[in-house]
């Protein structure tokens, strides 16, 4: 499938990214709201299809030094403080099943059998209920 080319970043989106703009230098921030926006528009998440969607792009080990580097633990934290700020009654849901876990005392853990994967023991985040 031939994906058409980003030009330029919908308004809306450049808005809000603005808000994450204290957390990079001036190089990071293109790199991150591009990874940003190619990741919206694009169903394929390859670092080298993500750099190439864009009209005018930069060698792909740009964004790969930059995904090594982000600061992860800050943009989380401006994200739900963005959630909280827009919603009344927002949820967040963080999805990190693919994240295989290690170790015996996570709290809100237990064992699980997954006959899928050759490390067939690994641990499972239980229901807090």
């Amino acid at each position: 499938m031939i994906e058409i080319p980003v030009v330029k970043q919908p308004d809306v989106l450049t808005d809000l990214l603005a808000e994450f703009r204290p957390l990079f230098d001036r190089r990071q921030f293109r790199q991150f709201s591009r990874y940003i926006s190619s990741s919206w528009v694009s169903p394929t998440r390859s670092v080298a299809h993500l750099n190439d969607i864009f009209m005018e792009h930069t060698n792909q080990s740009n964004l790969n030094r930059f995904l090594r580097n982000i600061p992860v633990l800050e943009i989380f934290r401006k994200s739900v403080s963005l959630i909280n700020r827009y919603s009344s009654d927002s949820i967040m849901v963080i999805d990190d099943t693919i994240l295989h876990r290690k170790g015996k005392h996570i709290d809100g853990s237990g064992w699980v059998f997954d006959h899928s994967d050759v490390n067939a023991n690994q641990i499972f985040s239980k229901n807090a209920n």
